[in-house]
């Protein structure tokens, strides 16, 4: 993200930012979708608390129904890595 600070916010606003976004854009380009939910990849490297928010937005879109292959594939590796 270019703005990592804003992003990580302790308010979880970022993760949810960006959930959001990629469920609205998965739908109209998966591939970038996909692409772009690779800024929760790092999730294990924030404190507990931010972990569980990024957690908790990885799971909101892997239950979200008719989630892209390409999405899910992505958002499955995040959450077992």
């Amino acid at each position: 993200m270019a703005n990592p600070a804003g992003f990580h916010d302790p308010s979880g606003a970022g993760y949810a930012f960006l959930t959001d976004w990629l469920l609205r854009l998965d739908k109209a380009n998966p591939q970038t979708a996909a692409r772009l939910s690779t800024a929760f990849e790092t999730w294990r490297r924030y404190d507990t608390d931010r972990q569980q928010m990024i957690r908790d937005s990885l799971d909101r879109i892997a239950s979200t129904e008719g989630l892209s292959r390409d999405l899910s594939e992505m958002i499955e590796r995040m959450r077992t890595d």
